[in-house]
C-alpha cells in the first residue's frame, strides 16, 4: 500500500508537469512569502531585536500604588496606601547587561541576512537535484520500455530454440535491472520534492525549467579588503567574541555591591478612603537608599567568572576560525569561478557528444544494426551526461549567487 502511494504521488506530481512550470528565479522569489524556514529566521530576528527592549525596565525607575491593611486584634483595622517609586542607582550586572542585549540584537540582524544567503544555497542545491531525477524518471521510463520490448522479443526467440539460455537470462537481468533503477529513483524523487517544498513553499512544482542561460561572474577586479569585515559572517562571530568579554566582566560585577533609591510618599488612616487631596496634603514622606553586598554566595560567582572565562576562550578560537576560513574562501573565490566555468564547459561538451552518440544509436537501433545491449549502454552514457550537465549548472549558480552575496558586501 505504501508503495502503491509513493507512485501515485510520483505519477501526480509528473501529471502536474504538464500543467504548471517552476524556474529557479520562481523558487527563489517564493522563498520569502511561502518558505516556513525563512518566516521562522525572522520571527527569530525580531525576537532578538526585542533583547535591548527587555532589558530597560531593570534600569528605568519602578513606580507602584500601594494599599495594606492589617491588626493586631482582628477589630481595629489600619489602612494605608501610598504611592512609591524606586530607581536603580548602582547595578554594575543590569547595567552591562544592556550593552550586552544591543549586541544580541544587533547579532540577530546579522543572522538573518546570513540566512538569506543560507537558504539561497539550499534552494539552488534541491532545484537541481529534483530536476535531476525528473529528468532521470523520464530517462527510465523511456530506457524501461525499450528493455521490456527486448524482453519479450528474445523471449520468443529463446522458446524457439534460436538464442542460448545464458543469453536470454543475461537479458533478462538487465530489465529487472532497470526496473529497478526506477523504481529506486521514484523514490528518490520524492524525498528530493519533499525537500524542495518544505524550502520553498511551493506544493506544485510541477516540471523544473531546465538552464541554458549563466550569467557573468567577474571576480578580479573586486576590492577583497573590504569583503571579510563586512560580511555577516566574520562580524556575527565579532560581536560573540565582545559578547563573552561582557559575560565575563559581568561575572567579576557581581563582587560589587548593588544600590537603589526608594521614595515612598502615602498616609495611614482606621477608614480607607481614596482621596487624592488627602493622600496629597496628609501624606508622610519616606526617603531610603538600600545597598546590598552578597558576603558569601557559595562559591557561584567564583565558579560563574572561570566558566565565562571558558566561553571568552571558545568564542575568540572561534572568531579566529571564522575569519580565517572566510578569508580564504575570498582569497580562492576566483579559482572557484574558473572551475565551475571549466566544469560548465567540459560537462556541456561531454552532454553534446553525448546527445549526438545516443540519437545515431536510436537510429542505428531501429534499423536493426545495433544490439539492445550496446544500445542500453549509450543511451545510459547518455543519461550520466545530462545528470553530470545539470550537476555542473548547480555549481555555476550556487558560485553565483555566494558571489553576489560576497560582492554585497563592499557597500
Amino acid at each position: 500500500m505504501k508503495k502503491f502511494l509513493i507512485s501515485l504521488i510520483i505519477v501526480l506530481s509528473l501529471f502536474l508537469a504538464l500543467f504548471s512550470d517552476t524556474s529557479l528565479e520562481d523558487a527563489l522569489l517564493k522563498v520569502k512569502t511561502s518558505s516556513i524556514d525563512f518566516k521562522l529566521k525572522v520571527i527569530e530576528r525580531d525576537i532578538n531585536n526585542k533583547a535591548l527592549l527587555n532589558s530597560l525596565p531593570s534600569i528605568l525607575p519602578y513606580i507602584a500604588y500601594t494599599v495594606s491593611v492589617d491588626s493586631t486584634n482582628y477589630s481595629n483595622w489600619n489602612y494605608s496606601q501610598s504611592i512609591s517609586i524606586s530607581q536603580t542607582i548602582f547595578n554594575l550586572p543590569t547595567f552591562l547587561g544592556v550593552f550586552k542585549n544591543k549586541e544580541y540584537a544587533d547579532i540577530a540582524n546579522l543572522l538573518y541576512l546570513k540566512s538569506i544567503n543560507d537558504i539561497t544555497q539550499r534552494i539552488i542545491e534541491s532545484y537541481f537535484n529534483l530536476l535531476s531525477y525528473q529528468k532521470k524518471i523520464e530517462t527510465d521510463s523511456i530506457l524501461l520500455l525499450t528493455e521490456e520490448s527486448n524482453l519479450k522479443k528474445n523471449k520468443i526467440l529463446y522458446e524457439n530454440g534460436l538464442i542460448s539460455e545464458s543469453s536470454y537470462l543475461n537479458i533478462e537481468s538487465n530489465y529487472y535491472s532497470v526496473q529497478f533503477s526506477y523504481e529506486n529513483d521514484k523514490i528518490t524523487y520524492q524525498t528530493y520534492l519533499e525537500d524542495f517544498i518544505n524550502l520553498t513553499g511551493i506544493y506544485s512544482p510541477g516540471k523544473l525549467i531546465d538552464i541554458d542561460t549563466f550569467p557573468e561572474i567577474q571576480f578580479k577586479e573586486t576590492d577583497l579588503s573590504k569583503i571579510l569585515k563586512n560580511l555577516p559572517e566574520y562580524i556575527i562571530a565579532h560581536k560573540n567574541y565582545k559578547v563573552s568579554e561582557e559575560e565575563k566582566l559581568i561575572s567579576y560585577s557581581e563582587f560589587f555591591p548593588k544600590a537603589s533609591l526608594n521614595l515612598s510618599y502615602g498616609i495611614s488612616d482606621t477608614i480607607y478612603r481614596f482621596d487624592v487631596k488627602d493622600l496629597f496634603d496628609s501624606s508622610s514622606v519616606r526617603v531610603g537608599i538600600s545597598i546590598s553586598f552578597p558576603v558569601f554566595t557559595g562559591f557561584s560567582r567564583s565558579l560563574n567568572i572561570i566558566q565565562k572565562d571558558y566561553s571568552r576562550k571558545s568564542a575568540y578560537l572561534n572568531f579566529l576560525k571564522t575569519k580565517e576560513s572566510l578569508k580564504l574562501e575570498i582569497d580562492n573565490f576566483d579559482e572557484r569561478i574558473k572551475l565551475s566555468k571549466n566544469f560548465l564547459e567540459s560537462s556541456k561538451k561531454l552532454y553534446e557528444s553525448s546527445q549526438k552518440s545516443f540519437e545515431k544509436a536510436k537510429i542505428l537501433f531501429q534499423n536493426g544494426e545495433l544490439s539492445a545491449i550496446d544500445y542500453t549502454s549509450i543511451e545510459k552514457a547518455y543519461m550520466e551526461s545530462i545528470l553530470n550537465y545539470l550537476n555542473s549548472k548547480k555549481e555555476y549558480y550556487k558560485t553565483y549567487y555566494r558571489y553576489l552575496y560576497l560582492i554585497r558586501r563592499m557597500r
